[in-house]
């Protein structure tokens, strides 16, 4: 079984910072009219609902997240998808406002190496910075796209960056106990799916005032894999990969910013892979079935 103090074998596919996993609520951005562009996010107002909430970020902006994860690998072929002992993980998040234009935002996730902290003990590890394009809805394919596809090739690698929930709000107020979806189409995936929202309650953490939105994600997903990356010509693809992503938790917004405060996810991947008997050979070709489970819990950095 693997543990997170002997070397990982990353890969050009693991693009870090999938996570999910997810996983902070994605704003929908724009340009404000003052000279420091301002990015705005969904649905929220103050006092007891229907709210209508506005997240405002500077551009260059950066907001520290400190990350709880439990990270779980069971396979059947350790060398293609390496088995991983229970792991929890501490480390802090930084998200950052890299661009705002009028179609949307662009959104950077890194992990500082000396914050990687796995049974007690400080993993130096370079983690690759992630971005990734919100449009003016919130929503963000590639962002989950990211997630999945890390997640299927290299997990151990993968889910250790990750970042919190896509939220995508819908265009009306919500009060308390309202309900709303959001499809999941990812064609480079193959991966249909949906996300289901419900605005659970009002509260507080410690001083901030919050509502707490409840989010279940689902999709499936199949799709080629060529070496470079996913591919609809079998041809080149080395290997197919298919199986289920699903998240589900619970995301506390402030009502006062729309800054996520805290949130907690339990992420379930099942995993199915082969080698492509009509296209190219892969090194590792060879079938592995595996589960990747993970538990989240992400806070606010005071």
């Amino acid at each position: 079984m693997r543990n997170f103090n002997r070397p990982w074998p990353w890969s050009l596919s693991a693009f870090l910072l999938t996570a999910g996993v997810g996983w902070f609520g994605l704003p929908q951005c724009r340009a404000a009219a003052d000279p420091a562009p301002r990015c705005a996010h969904g649905l929220f107002s103050a006092a007891d609902g229907p709210y209508t909430l506005k997240l405002k970020l500077n551009e260059g902006e950066e907001t520290t997240y400190n990350v709880n994860l439990n990270l779980a690998v069971m396979s059947d072929n350790d060398d293609l998808v390496p088995n991983v002992d229970p792991t929890p993980l501490d480390f802090h998040a930084v998200q950052k406002v890299v661009k705002i234009a009028p179609e949307g935002c662009t959104f950077q996730w890194s992990v500082p190496e000396q914050s990687i902290v796995a049974n007690g003990q400080t993993v130096h590890k370079a983690v690759k910075p992630v971005t990734a394009a919100v449009d003016a809805d919130g929503r963000s394919p590639e962002w989950l796209v990211l997630r999945i596809q890390s997640a299927v090739r290299r997990p151990e690698a993968s889910l250790i960056n990750c970042q919190t929930t896509q939220i995508v709000f819908p265009p009306r107020a919500v009060a308390v106990g309202d309900t709303w979806t959001e499809p999941i189409n990812l064609p480079t995936l193959n991966a249909k799916g949906e996300t289901a929202y419900t605005l659970a309650s009002a509260g507080a953490v410690g001083d901030t005032k919050t509502v707490r939105i409840h989010f279940r994600l689902h999709c499936r997903f199949s799709f080629m894999w060529s070496g470079q990356g996913p591919t609809t010509d079998p041809a080149k693809a080395a290997m197919v990969y298919s199986g289920e992503f699903g998240e589900e938790g619970d995301a506390d917004v402030a009502i006062e910013d729309g800054r996520t405060v805290k949130e907690t996810a339990n992420i379930d991947l099942t995993l199915d892979a082969k080698p492509n008997s009509t296209g190219a050979a892969d090194a590792l070709g060879k079938a592995a079935r595996a589960k990747i489970t993970a538990q989240a819990t992400f806070a606010l950095a005071r």
